[in-house]
């Protein structure tokens, strides 16, 4: 690859790793990513670790002087501060305030514990009721008729 036409404007596939170590020292303004955060999602083997910190000192190698990273978390104490340490060891200064991404959609949080016991025993259970989606806006009705 030649810098900076085969950079600049870009969208590159590849290993980051493997693309990053063709391009030349600090020809890049910003990194943006959204890595595994190691907490296997969905039982996947893509997210069952943090990006090694080799991947964090080439993007670092690859940064103008300055320049930002922006890099996905989650907000669980756990992975968050695992990603800071890996990012500190590989060099990155790390004292700058989060940013936060609020969101009401994606993937539900919770698991139902009953259901999840429940099949991996094999149990079925009797149905005896279900709330559909007519009664959903009934709290939101009540609420906003008392003001």
């Amino acid at each position: 690859m030649k810098y900076p036409e085969d950079f600049i404007n870009k969208v590159i596939q590849g290993d980051c790793l493997r693309v990053m170590k063709e391009m030349p020292d600090k020809c890049v303004d910003l990194v943006l990513t959204d890595p595994p955060y190691g907490i296997s999602f969905m039982g996947k083997d893509w997210d069952k670790a943090l990006p090694d910190k080799k991947i964090w000192a080439e993007c670092l190698r690859v940064l103008k002087p300055g320049s930002f990273a922006f890099v996905m978390s989650i907000p669980r104490a756990d992975c968050l501060s695992r990603m800071i340490i890996s990012l500190e060891d590989a060099g990155f200064r790390v004292d700058f305030s989060p940013i936060f991404w609020t969101y009401a959609t994606g993937f539900p949080k919770a698991q139902n514990i009953g259901k999840a016991v429940d099949k991996r025993l094999g149990a079925e259970r009797e149905v005896i009721g279900k709330q559909g989606r007519q009664n959903s806006n009934m709290a939101r009705e009540w609420w906003y008729g008392r003001l």
